[in-house]
């Protein structure tokens, strides 16, 4: 993976030394190269930052077209591009390098904007094409990859991979987007287009960006679209469809394994989905796959017993992970920096050590399980809304309290209710987080977008006629938490944000469009059958792993919280930054409210402590995300 930046300045020349100061913001995402590019006439500009992975010697970037009148930058992996390759050699195309980036150039060249259909994998990418003078962004269609953009008054846009490096050109300084905010304060997530960070936009997955220096387009390409129950294939199918879809599980692995193997390796919990992935994996690799497993001081949350169990099953190598109060201490500033998000758990922080132990070990890719609840309604609270919002007690766990299962009153989601006819589960909860987190805002602050507003626009952002209306509830609450959920913090915080800071590319079988694509029209009764999600997935996992892995329940990667842990060092932690007198001075919290929520959790039961971790963590991580980035109240 890589880090890529675009200026197209109309009204004055684009700087080199601000294009490299851009460009060098991303270090991280690329150690082993930088490549620049600026136009004749000086008023466009390409930056990159290299993570070779593919022909090392020729695969430099910026990549110019034969004819030099197309340039690209492109941060992520195209699988299947030998084919495309040569596909358009027949056409007459040349090629200069052996990497799979430069095919970019040329399938926009033979089908113009129409290219990304052609692409399979996980990228975000810039073009230049001189002869339109325009610049076009365009993202892969969950999100996986980062792209980000400012537009100034005076029309200059620079887009690339993270806020950071538009910080560093000095276009746009890093100031707090309110109506974001209020938005993730609220219902957890930013709004789709939106970041925390003032006149600085995300690109939406699927979504292409058009700007000629006058007027600025953004195209869908793609979108998730579960289709309509009738449109499905027949559950009587069981047999012949656990088969494809075990053949294009495996073909997804495949295609991620295509580069040296001793620079791959695998993230690991006690679950099916990574357990699968890992397991699949081996039957491609001549020894046995490393995998590394994040391990907890805290019965409930530890799943290395579970790890070593598949590790030994599946003759993989494994490294645990030890993450403890301390340790969540010393790096949680540092994940909330390099994420550009803010946190519901320490999940954040784990995930963040957890890549760093990989780059340590000497790997720079990393195959990871997200992905397959979406694919295939793993979630236990997608299993309640397909039992009409029913919860059963064996449901309200620790881990799951408040996250995925609502604890307590919650925001009014009456408009969300009047569109669907139900609420989805996950959004309950997160009006239940939002609740007692806009009774922790200042005044001031909270007066600026009323939950009501913000609830509304929530609803009226997505396609509900079009994606939403005529399926059932499970494929409904699953759109929703994709374009919320899985983009814009799953993959992007979680994901991205954690592996790039260690420059690790984290590649995500279960997001293969093509399997997903396949995956979508499985029935319902195929996926949650007999109480048991993911059903059919465990069918083909039934080949690979233990029974007791295949038949062990989800259980989401969550950290414990600070307030479970023997070990005092996180609860000192959180009470030493809100008694601080900085705390105070960021003007988004009402202070004494924040530590009272604080001082009170001694009194609350281990539910209704884990059902406050989210809010306390979103407290936290705006704070530190204030103080690394110097925002201005």
């Amino acid at each position: 993976m890589c880090g890529i930046v675009g200026i197209l300045s109309p009204a004055q020349e684009v700087s080199r030394d601000t294009l490299i100061s851009a460009t060098r913001a991303l270090i991280h995402r690329g150690p082993d190269g930088e490549g620049i590019w600026i136009s004749k006439r000086k008023n466009v500009g390409l930056g990159h930052r290299r993570l070779s992975i593919i022909d090392p010697e020729g695969g430099v970037q910026p990549l110019l077209s034969l004819d030099g009148s197309v340039i690209a930058v492109v941060n992520g992996e195209l699988y299947g591009y030998k084919k495309i390759r040569a596909d358009l050699q027949k056409k007459g195309y040349r090629f200069r390098t052996k990497t799979d980036s430069e095919v970019v150039l040329y399938l926009y060249q033979e089908y113009g904007l129409k290219f990304v259909d052609h692409l399979r994998g996980e990228f975000a990418l810039i073009i230049y094409d001189t002869k339109k003078h325009t610049i076009i962004g365009a993202r892969d269609r969950f999100g996986i990859k980062p792209l980000q953009y400012h537009l100034d008054k005076k029309g200059t846009l620079i887009i690339a991979s993270e806020a950071k490096a538009l910080f560093a050109s000095g276009y746009v300084m890093p100031r707090w987007d309110s109506y974001s905010l209020s938005h993730s304060f609220s219902l957890q997530y930013a709004p789709q287009d939106r970041t925390l960070f003032k006149d600085v936009y995300q690109l939406k997955p699927g979504h292409l960006l058009l700007y000629n220096g006058k007027s600025l387009r953004i195209k869908k390409y793609w979108d998730v679209t579960f289709p309509r129950e009738h449109e499905k294939f027949s559950e009587r199918d069981e047999k012949s469809l656990t088969r494809h879809l075990e053949s294009l599980l495996k073909e997804s692995v495949r295609l991620r394994l295509q580069t040296d193997e001793a620079r791959y390796c695998c993230h690991l919990s006690g679950g099916i989905d990574s357990a699968l992935i890992a397991a699949l994996a081996t039957q491609y690799s001549r020894k046995p796959v490393h995998c590394f497993t994040v391990s907890f001081p805290h019965h409930e949350y530890d799943e290395i017993t579970a790890a070593r169990h598949v590790a030994r099953f599946i003759g993989a190598t494994l490294t645990p992970v030890m993450v403890d109060s301390r340790a969540m201490v010393e790096s949680f500033s540092d994940a909330v920096y390099c994420s550009e998000g803010l946190a519901i758990n320490n999940h954040l922080v784990a995930k963040y050590i957890l890549n760093q132990r990989i780059r340590n070990a000497g790997y720079t890719i990393a195959l990871t399980g997200e992905g397959s609840d979406e694919a295939f309604a793993g979630y236990v609270h997608l299993r309640a809304d397909a039992s009409g919002g029913i919860l059963e007690n064996s449901e309200q766990e620790v881990i799951t309290a408040g996250v995925h299962f609502p604890v307590g009153q919650s925001l009014h989601l009456d408009r969300i209710r009047k569109k669907l006819g139900y609420v989805p589960t996950f959004l309950r909860a997160k009006g239940a987080i939002g609740f007692i987190m806009r009774s922790v805002l200042s005044e001031s602050f909270k007066r600026r977008y009323p939950s009501d507003v913000l609830i509304k626009d929530f609803i009226h952002s997505v396609d509900v006629k079009g994606q939403l209306l005529g399926r059932n509830s499970v494929d409904q609450s699953s759109y929703l938490w994709i374009k919320f959920a899985l983009a814009n913090y799953i993959l992007k915080t979680l994901g991205d944000g954690t592996e790039m800071a260690h420059s690790i590319e984290g590649r995500v079988p279960f997001l293969d469009h093509i399997l997903f694509d396949f995956g979508k029209k499985i029935p319902l009764t195929l996926k949650i059958k007999n109480n048991t999600q993911k059903y059919i997935l465990r069918k083909v996992a039934q080949n690979y792993l233990p029974e007791e892995i295949v038949q062990r329940p989800k259980q989401p990667f969550m950290a414990p919280p600070f307030s479970m842990l023997r070990d005092r060092t996180g609860m000192e932690f959180l009470q030493d930054t809100f008694r601080s007198r900085a705390f105070a001075y960021i003007g988004l919290f009402n202070e004494k409210k924040a530590i009272a929520l604080l001082d009170g959790l001694s009194e609350k039961s281990l539910r209704e402590q884990t059902a406050l971790e989210p809010v306390l963590m979103l407290m936290l991580s705006a704070f530190f995300l204030r103080q690394r980035y110097g925002i201005s109240v």
